[in-house]
């Protein structure tokens, strides 16, 4: 079999039928199985058709066959009756099954049965083989969704861990430009008692932005965040939540409020996560342009 490479492939989905049924050779079914890696259409057909090959299954309903289904069988087979078996014998002796012999008279009705008895047998048979084969399709089935939902999962991961290199990346670019910037201005502001190790900076460029940068800052209960305010006068102005890392490091682009477009007062307290509209918590670093 020519394995097909894509949706497009010849036979790609004219295979889908063979292989829910489990009619594929060995080679096939591998070559059919390195496809479904890569098409998922033909992965959305084979689970559309493997509920039919389970139903096949049940299309003659299960039955107990009754304990002389033997000797009726054989005489509509031979039209006579098998001569019954000594009970002394049953157990070690096989049946012995009488020659044929042909009916007197009109033409046998056995004859005309035989093919019914036989298309009943043959029944019978396929219900027993396809309920072991529904049984085996339906745990591929199972195996072949998890395996996609966990592609899918692993997909959906990869997308989301491109996206945040991507912001962080383009946040790290834009730090550095007001950084580099020839209008940049530095403020530093003073730690408190409360965080007797920090020290933090804030660069003010009026063409790229606001960089704040922070080390040494105390580490913070869970729920409870650092926050930098603005005071361009007597009423403070939210300059955002600061983002702390593991080492106690800050570096975050500040989104200035409207009315605040020059350099101002800052302060820095800690806040319960989420914001708040006026400072609430203590001052862990203070800070003002140079004169």
């Amino acid at each position: 079999m020519t394995e097909p490479t894509s949706d497009t492939a010849p036979n790609a989905y004219d295979l889908a039928g063979p292989y829910a049924l489990g009619a594929l050779t060995e080679q096939e079914r591998a070559a059919f199985d390195a496809h479904l890696e890569v098409s998922r259409a033909s992965v959305d057909q084979v689970m559309a058709l493997l509920p039919v090959a389970h139903r096949l299954a049940y299309t003659v309903p299960s039955r107990t066959l009754p304990p002389d289904l033997r000797d009726r069988t054989l005489q509509a087979a031979t039209g006579t009756a098998p001569k019954p078996v000594p009970k002394s014998t049953a157990a070690t002796r096989p049946p012995k099954i009488p020659a044929v012999r042909p009916a007197t008279g009109a033409a046998p009705s056995g004859g005309r049965r035989w093919p019914l008895v036989l298309a009943l047998l043959v029944a019978v048979l396929a219900a027993v083989g396809l309920g072991g084969f529904a049984q085996q399709q339906a745990s591929y089935a199972r195996s072949l969704q998890e395996n996609l939902d966990e592609a899918n999962r692993r997909a959906t991961m990869a997308e989301l861990d491109t996206a945040t290199a991507r912001r962080e990346a383009a946040e790290a670019a834009q730090r550095a430009a007001v950084l580099a910037s020839p209008d940049a201005q530095e403020i530093v502001l003073g730690n408190q008692a409360t965080a007797p190790d920090a020290s933090a900076r804030v660069f003010w460029s009026a063409t790229e932005g606001v960089v704040f940068t922070a080390s040494g800052m105390p580490p913070l209960a869970p729920g409870r965040s650092y926050h930098l305010w603005l005071v361009p006068d007597a009423t403070p102005v939210s300059g955002g939540e600061l983002p702390l890392d593991q080492i106690g490091r800050i570096a975050a682009l500040v989104t200035l409020p409207e009315e605040v477009t020059e350099p101002v007062p800052m302060a820095v307290t800690v806040e319960p996560s989420g914001g708040v509209e006026t400072p609430t918590g203590t001052v862990y670093l203070l800070g003002r342009p140079p004169a």
